[in-house]
Formats: structure tokens, sequence, C-alpha cells
């Protein structure tokens, strides 16, 4: 299967699994968000240009500038 091909079925895919694939997403996050928040904390607390460009982020978010 070439990329374009599997691009396509890919696309497909997710077209008519729409809504089976959000509910497993749905579901894993309930069994693994806790540990995305607490590596994402981490990286906040050691990582100053991450939280930089976080803290910019969400102040475009806020003021509509995103």
């Amino acid at each position: 299967m070439t990329d374009r091909q599997r691009k396509k079925y890919m696309k497909e895919y997710r077209k008519t699994h729409r809504e089976k694939l959000a509910a497993y997403g749905r579901e894993w996050w309930k069994k693994h968000g806790w540990k995305q928040n607490a590596m994402r904390r981490h990286k906040y607390r050691k990582n100053a240009a991450f939280r930089e460009a976080e803290l910019k982020r969400k102040w475009e978010a806020r003021h509509g500038l995103s």
C-alpha cells in the first residue's frame, strides 16, 4: 500500500467509524488523562520556554487573537 493509498483509506475509515473512534478517545482520556495532565504540569514547571509559550497562547485565546 502506497502512502497515497493509505491516506485515502484512513480518511475513509475515519469518516465511517467517526462515532466509534470518538467514544474510544473519550474512554482513553477517562483512564489516562491524569497521566497526561501530570506530564504537562511537570513540563510547565521545568521548561521555561514551554511555560512562556503556554502563557502567550492562553493570553491570545482570552483576547481573541488566536
